[in-house]
């Protein structure tokens, strides 16, 4: 069908229309396809440029991190110590090679190996226990020792915290090998043993030389005083006070050596006793008037109007104190006036407040003096050294003592116009009555006595010397007949031959040879509870100790230290209505010492005097001599549980512990006392570290108690007895060396003086050679050793009269 011409017509027209279009639309399309490839080209290239860059990015990330990673593993390495991450499992995640090297693992083992691994017994279950603290509560430490394959033990201190690591929890870890300081510490502890001995050593000697200076000194100044009260020539009295003068002032120097030495080891101790203000005040006076009133010096005391009736402090030290500033005051002042004045500068209903003051009008000193003036040994300058002499302590020793009371001493002067030194102390009051205070100062006390009838005759059984004084002396005074057997196997031995001979046994429980409770069932197989009570005597207090002693057939329990009441309280129990033995025709007069029989004794560091004055019924030189044997004794103690510490051996421990806590306790020194019963019980337990510890502590306090012991016995302990013979250069007589070692062995200080008066007459009974020995060992205070030599020197014959003298005889002390 053809088409209309209409439409032919419109198709030619849209022909030539497209003929003359088709070359522009295919240019169009032709560049918007370059165009489209164009952009894809460019978008390709870019983003192949971007995956370049993040390519080099991706390789220095790497970079970096590999060597952030070889950086941290170069300083892990390099710690001081162990360095280690663990897992919760208990695996290794990174360590270094110091572990590695350590223990002896390679790399490969150590990745499947457990902390515990490295350490052996009982530290492998506290490493394992440290560990899974570190988990649950954030950080441990622990103290163990890293056993290598090879057997090395490193011991080391480990610190462990946790971290967390996307979300993962790790304990990180560090190890410091510590066997330096261990050797270290070691090393300290021993130099500190050796300082303690040299110390002790100084201070016995420093003590004993002061003891021995003094009893000399004490007889020139008692001597010269006597000498100036006869008819003189004025010339005779001037060289007599020139002596006088001279005395007085060595025994000042001595005085002042001892007491600075005691500061200067800090064994010095405070007393905290009632006084009264009053009294020291007088006494001061009364020592510094002389002197004063000689130069033509007025004194001049003020204290408040108000004053409590008692303070409570050591009045000894503030009066050493007050003398030494009175006298210094005094020395350097040529006219004028010495003043003391008392102020109160603070009170509350505990304490009072005091102030201090001793002003003079003497020669004054610059700034530059005062500036050194309380050092040790230092004076104002030589020329007051060559014109007033001293030594340069006395300043210094009072510094000190005013320290040790809380307080702080001063100084203002004015050059030509005095000086004043004030400091200030506060004291607490006492609420004692005027009696209980003399009687706590005096230590005496009337013990009363039960019916116990006298001419009984008691057998102790003691090997400690120093018990058995105690005892024997407690006995003796009340009329009883007393004697010694020094183990249980003695005691059976000597009632034995004697059946009838005893009317009681005072049993000690630990002992050589044969103890208390094996001596009594060998005994009761003998003799029953009526016919021979034993009363057992120990320094252990339980209550199964005391049945214990019931149910071996014992008659009563008595515990150390000896109670004077409770023990005449069990003697009259079992001996009334039954004694055999007559009375003796003139039996001891017994009385209690009042408190105003005896002079007054001042307090003694580390021993309850009044205690111990109580126990003894005030008797003075009894207190004095056994306390002097307790020295020679136990002084050296420590030495001896430490050599068996060290040994391991913890019943010889236990058993010089157990001795040492008696001993102590009869003296009433009471801070040596409990600390060998703890040591006593540590040893029965088997607790070392505690018993090193409690060792040290023992020793210090063993180490005061002895030295005080020293000073209080050189100053308040005179000799009244004359010499107990004269020196001669005749060849000693049997009896007189038998009385030297009788002396030696009961440990009595009156051997050291009797052995170098007889010095010249034992040269031709003993070798030089062992006679400087034994010298040596009186200046150690070594009086076993020095008995041992006087006995190895000794013919048979001359032992044989010592031995039959103690058996017939058992003196007094």
């Amino acid at each position: 069908m053809l088409l209309p011409r209409r439409w032919w017509r419109s198709w030619k027209e849209f022909n030539d229309v497209m003929t003359h279009l088709w070359l522009p639309v295919v240019v169009l399309v032709g560049v918007s396809v370059l165009l489209v490839a164009w952009r894809a080209y460019r978008r390709h290239d870019r983003v192949t440029q971007a995956l370049r860059a993040s390519e080099e990015r991706y390789r220095q990330i790497s970079e970096n991190m590999r060597q952030e990673r070889d950086f941290i593993r170069e300083l892990v390495n390099a710690l001081p110590g162990v360095f280690y991450v663990i897992t919760p499992d208990g695996r290794f995640r990174m360590w270094n090679k110091q572990l590695e090297q350590l223990t002896g693992y390679l790399p490969e083992e150590m990745a499947q190996a457990s902390p515990e691994e490295f350490f052996q017994g009982s530290e492998q279950e506290l490493i394992r226990e440290r560990v899974q603290q570190v988990f649950v509560e954030g950080s441990a430490t622990a103290l163990a020792s890293i056993v290598s394959r090879v057997g090395t033990v490193t011991p080391h201190y480990f610190i462990g915290k946790r971290v967390d690591l996307y979300g993962q929890p790790l304990l990180v870890g560090m190890g410091l090998d510590i066997s330096e300081r261990m050797q270290m510490e070691s090393a300290l502890r021993e130099a500190k043993d050796v300082a303690e001995s040299a110390t002790l050593a100084k201070s016995l000697f420093l003590a004993n030389m002061s003891h021995e200076l003094r009893t000399p000194m004490n007889t020139i100044i008692g001597m010269g005083y006597l000498l100036s009260q006869s008819p003189l020539t004025p010339e005779q009295r001037l060289r007599m006070g020139q002596i006088r003068m001279a005395a007085d002032t060595l025994l000042g120097v001595i005085n002042d050596i001892l007491d600075f030495s005691k500061i200067e080891s800090g064994k010095m101790e405070l007393e905290h006793l009632p006084f009264r203000l009053e009294e020291v005040l007088e006494r001061v006076m009364g020592l510094i008037a002389g002197k004063a009133k000689e130069k033509g010096l007025k004194i001049l005391q003020q204290l408040p109007t108000d004053l409590p009736r008692l303070l409570v402090g050591d009045a000894l030290r503030l009066e050493q104190v007050l003398i030494n500033l009175g006298s210094n005051a005094i020395k350097f002042t040529q006219r004028g006036t010495i003043s003391f004045r008392i102020e109160e500068v603070e009170r509350s209903t505990e304490r009072i407040g005091l102030r201090f003051r001793v002003r003079d009008t003497g020669i004054g000193m610059t700034d530059e003096q005062t500036a050194g003036l309380f050092k040790p040994f230092v004076q104002v300058d030589s020329t007051t050294t060559r014109t007033y002499g001293g030594t340069g302590l006395g300043l210094a020793i009072c510094r000190n003592l005013v320290e040790l009371m809380e307080g702080a001493l001063e100084v203002q002067s004015w050059p030509g116009s005095g000086s004043e030194f004030f400091f200030t102390i506060f004291f607490p009051w006492s609420n004692l009555s005027e009696d209980e205070r003399k009687r706590q100062q005096t230590g005496r006390s009337s013990v009363p006595r039960m019916d116990v009838p006298q001419g009984a005759r008691i057998l102790v059984v003691e090997d400690h010397d120093l018990n058995w004084q105690v005892v024997k002396a407690i006995l003796k005074r009340s009329g009883l007949e007393v004697e010694r057997a020094v183990h249980g196997q003695e005691a059976v031995e000597r009632l034995q031959e004697q059946p009838n001979g005893f009317d009681c046994v005072l049993m000690d429980l630990q002992m050589p040879v044969m103890d208390g409770y094996e001596a009594t069932r060998k005994l009761r197989q003998h003799f029953s509870k009526e016919r021979l009570p034993i009363i057992a005597m120990t320094a252990n207090a339980l209550v199964s100790e005391k049945e214990r002693c019931l149910e071996l057939g014992m008659n009563d329990y008595l515990t150390k230290p000896v109670h004077v009441a409770r023990m005449f309280s069990v003697l009259s129990m079992h001996l009334v209505g039954r004694v055999r033995i007559p009375v003796r025709q003139e039996p001891a007069v017994v009385q209690a010492i009042q408190p105003t029989d005896a002079p007054q004794l001042p307090p003694l560091s580390g021993i309850d005097l009044p205690q111990l004055m109580e126990r003894l019924d005030g008797d003075r030189e009894l207190v004095i001599r056994l306390l002097e044997r307790f020295i020679v004794s136990h002084g050296q103690k420590v030495a001896l549980l430490k050599e068996r510490l060290s040994a391991a051996d913890l019943t010889g421990c236990r058993n010089a512990a157990h001795a040492l806590k008696g001993v102590a306790a009869n003296i009433s020194a009471n801070g040596v006392a409990a600390l060998a019963a703890r040591l006593e019980e540590e040893a029965v337990s088997g607790q070392l570290e505690a018993l090193r510890h409690t060792l040290d502590e023992l020793n210090i306090e063993l180490t005061k108690v002895v030295s005080a012991i020293l000073d209080w016995v050189g100053r308040y302990a005179h000799v009244q007895d004359e010499p107990i013979v004269v020196a001669t250069r005749e060849p000693c007589s049997d009896t007189q060396i038998q009385e030297l070692l009788r002396l030696v062995e009961d440990g009595d200080f009156q051997a050291r003086a009797l052995f170098h008066q007889l010095h010249a007459g034992l040269v031709s009974r003993i070798p030089t050679a062992t006679l400087e020995q034994i010298g040596e060992c009186f200046d150690q205070l070594n009086f076993t050793e020095a008995a041992r030599l006087l006995v190895l020197a000794m013919p048979r014959d001359v032992l044989t009269g010592i031995d039959g003298g103690r058996r017939r005889d058992e003196s007094g002390i």
